[in-house]
C-alpha cells in the first residue's frame, strides 16, 4: 500500500494485478512471481531457489514478518495468473500491452539459463496466455539478455541494460541492449 501511494503521489501507475488505459491503450500489469515448473520439478526447485536466491533471504512481505518463501511467491503467482487470464480473455477494443517482471514464456530465457536449476524462480510458462491472442505485445523484465520474438501472435520484448549504472570492463552488462527502442502496438 506505501508504494501505491508513493508511486500516486509521483504520477506513476503502479500496476501489481492492475490495469490502466493510456493514450488508447490498455495495460495489464503484473510482477507475475513463478509457479517453479517450467522444469517439471516445482518442489525441487523451490528448495534451489529457498537456499540459492537473497530475496528469500532479504524480503519480508510484512514489516517485522517472517521472511519470503517459495509458498508465498508460488500462491502470488497464481493470483496473478488467475487476474491475468480473466482481463486476457475480457474482449477489449483497446489493443493491449501486458507487462511483466518475470519472465512468462520459455521463449524468454537465454540460451545459456536453460537448464539453470534458478532458472524457474525466474520464468514460468504461460504459453497459452502469452499466445492465446489476448496481447498485442508482451513487455517484462527480470533477465539481463534482451529477447524479441512471436509467440503465437503475440509479440515478446525484453530490453535489459543489466545491473546498475555500472559496466563490466567498461561496457554494459547486456551488449544486445537498445536504449531508444520504441515499439508500435
Amino acid at each position: 500500500e506505501r508504494a501505491r501511494r508513493l508511486a500516486e503521489d509521483l504520477g506513476v501507475h503502479l500496476l501489481m494485478d492492475d490495469e490502466v488505459d493510456l493514450a488508447g491503450i490498455r495495460f495489464l500489469g503484473t510482477a507475475l512471481w513463478t509457479d517453479f515448473a517450467i522444469h517439471g520439478t516445482p518442489d525441487t526447485s523451490m528448495a534451489v531457489a529457498a537456499h540459492g536466491l537473497n530475496d528469500y533471504r532479504y524480503i519480508h512481505p510484512i514489516e517485522g514478518g517472517s521472511r519470503l518463501t517459495p509458498a508465498d511467491t508460488v500462491a502470488w503467482h497464481t493470483t496473478s495468473r488467475s487476474w491475468l487470464a480473466a482481463r486476457l480473455a475480457e474482449p477489449s477494443a483497446l489493443p493491449t500491452v501486458v507487462v511483466t517482471h518475470h519472465l512468462p514464456h520459455p521463449g524468454s530465457i537465454a540460451r545459456m539459463y536453460r537448464g539453470d536449476p534458478l532458472t524457474p524462480a525466474f520464468a514460468s510458462d504461460l504459453s497459452a496466455l502469452v499466445e492465446g491472442g489476448g496481447a498485442a505485445l508482451w513487455i517484462h523484465g527480470h533477465t539481463h539478455a534482451s529477447c524479441d520474438y512471436l509467440a503465437g501472435g503475440t509479440r515478446v520484448v525484453c530490453n535489459p541494460k543489466g545491473y546498475g549504472p555500472m559496466t563490466i570492463g567498461g561496457r554494459i552488462e547486456n551488449a544486445a541492449f537498445d536504449p531508444v527502442l520504441v515499439t508500435d502496438v
